[in-house]
């Protein structure tokens, strides 16, 4: 009875394990959500989104971020730096005028990179991303894999 019942939880413990694989590897190769072609849930300046993170950043959660990802947010602001990243991408840092502090982080994927090859630092942009929140530490709220909507004429 003992050796049929361990078999039986041996079994179990397989199938368990097979299925936590599989769902490990459906996660791990689904399809990034196609921020260009996604409607933004909030269109806003810089200074509106990084007030909302910074007043009450719970309450900011709940509304710019869901369970699985980030809320795509169209946001309004001024370049201030421009780094690579090391996968080939861009950072920018937008700010407006009336921020003292902060700011937006926003990750443009290299696959996204060729329209936002003309940026430069003080360049009026907007674009849009998925939101991942906000980070107290640097005092940025963080947008990844962001596409520009709207360059300014060279």
């Amino acid at each position: 009875m003992n050796k049929k019942l361990y078999r039986n939880i041996g079994i179990m413990a397989g199938i368990l394990f097979l299925a936590a694989i599989v769902v490990a590897l459906y996660m791990f190769y689904k399809p990034h959500r196609n921020v260009a072609k996604s409607d933004a849930a909030y269109t806003l300046s810089a200074t509106e989104l990084y007030r909302d993170f910074r007043s009450n950043e719970a309450e900011a959660n709940k509304k710019y971020l869901m369970a699985d990802k980030g809320k795509i947010i169209q946001v309004a602001g001024i370049v201030q730096e421009i780094n690579k990243d090391a996968q080939g991408g861009l950072n920018l840092l937008i700010k407006d005028p009336a921020m003292k502090e902060g700011g937006i982080s926003c990750s443009i994927n290299p696959q996204d990179l060729q329209k936002a090859g003309g940026v430069k630092k003080g360049n009026n942009i907007t674009l849009k991303g998925e939101c991942t929140g906000y980070i107290d530490l640097t005092g940025e709220v963080t947008l990844s894999n962001c596409v520009l909507i709207d360059t300014p004429a060279h």
